[in-house]
């Protein structure tokens, strides 16, 4: 059994959401049996990976055309900026089944050559909904400008998804909207990918290292308008009203210069860029708490599902955060300043059980994220 995977990025490191969900996806398959043919369009300071030929029988890599020439383009940029001839040739060269992931990646939908196909669709997210979020969230006239034109062409694009054989929606919430906009898709649920590998620990260890980090953890890309949004609120609202003994870390990519103002002279607050992995998910696994909060419901938020599962301390999040998920009795919950203050005050000093950190992956499982492709498998 053999598939063409369409991937909007290289998905190796794994180390933000998108890519976390392919490269374990990619893995998924390997393991149940199933041939992967992975395409993956290259940018940035990402670069051709070898681990990923552990997975994939055979990988190409194409370069993404970015600047003003798929700037101006009736497609969205996300899109135009992954159009390739070379990838179509490619997969002609057979008959296999494709999935592409993302709308980024689906230009080849528009295209007649591809009509009698199996091609289906992984969504992450409802991308107009998300880019008009980030019009709202910006600051900056300009991005402002870009999110929202960006907006209104994913959501006419939006409408290509028809041309697939079939959706998996990456969330409940997504589920529910694209089988209105498409009552006549075959639209199916399927839970997100990512490392659901798991240890149980010691229980003296866990009480060693809890009490041995002295932090609680706010992480996320900090170059996003709408987690640094969050970020400050944690920054301006949630700490001037916590115990001062306590420190906050927050820590992630490229974080915009408002940021770096706004814990200047707060000796409780530690701002940590660009963090190599390794180091990040020993932070993550050691924090007495990590805050998961959102602002922004958009898709499932990988993040989530790898605190929730690899933390060693509590874990506090919002609403929102857990919007479109079965997760809502996993973690410890709040959403006003007020309210989230008060828990972690309660929680800061209690060492969590370790029957709690095995009960809380029991519950990741049961609700379905089991990193499982047979809906995938039977499609094919």
């Amino acid at each position: 059994m053999t598939l063409h995977l369409v991937s909007f990025q290289i998905p190796y490191p794994a180390d933000y959401g998108g890519v976390i969900e392919v490269f374990y996806k990619l893995k998924a398959l390997k393991q149940a049996g199933v041939k992967v043919i992975l395409h993956c369009f290259q940018y940035k300071d990402r670069k051709p990976s070898p681990i990923l030929e552990q997975y994939a029988s055979k990988v190409y890599y194409y370069p993404r055309t970015t600047g003003l020439k798929s700037q101006f383009s009736f497609l969205p940029y996300i899109v135009a900026s992954r159009k390739s001839d070379t990838l179509i040739q490619n997969l002609l060269l057979d008959d296999y089944p494709i999935v592409l992931e993302g709308l980024h990646t689906c230009y080849l939908l528009r295209n007649p050559l591809f009509a009698n196909r199996k091609i289906f669709v992984r969504t992450h997210n409802i991308e107009h909904r998300y880019y008009m979020k980030l019009a709202l969230a910006s600051g900056n006239i300009i991005k402002k400008a870009y999110y929202f034109i960006e907006a209104i062409k994913l959501k006419f694009f939006e409408t290509n998804l028809s041309k697939s054989d079939k959706i998996f929606a990456i969330s409940q919430t997504d589920t529910t909207y694209f089988k209105k906009k498409f009552p006549t898709k075959d639209v199916r649920f399927l839970p997100c990918f990512f490392d659901n590998t798991h240890t149980d620990i010691d229980a003296a260890n866990l009480k060693t290292t809890f009490l041995a980090s002295d932090y609680i953890l706010f992480n996320a890309d900090l170059s996003v308008e709408s987690n640094v949004k969050v970020a400050l609120f944690i920054i301006n609202k949630v700490m001037p009203r916590v115990n001062k003994d306590i420190r906050l870390i927050v820590a992630g990519r490229n974080p915009m210069k408002k940021l770096l103002r706004a814990v200047k002279n707060k000796p409780n607050i530690k701002l940590l860029s660009n963090v190599e992995q390794n180091k990040m998910n020993a932070l993550v696994a050691n924090a007495r708490i990590n805050l998961l909060l959102s602002f922004d419901g958009a898709g499932v938020k990988l993040k989530l599902l790898n605190t929730l599962l690899h933390s060693q301390g509590h874990c506090l999040a919002n609403d929102i955060m857990l919007q479109g998920t079965n997760l809502i009795n996993v973690c410890s919950v709040a959403n006003s300043p007020e309210e989230i203050a008060k828990k972690i005050n309660e929680m800061y000093d209690v060492v969590p059980l370790k029957t709690d950190i095995r009960l809380r992956f029991e519950k990741i499982c049961l609700a379905g994220y089991t990193n499982n492709v047979l809906t995938i498998i039977k499609s094919l």
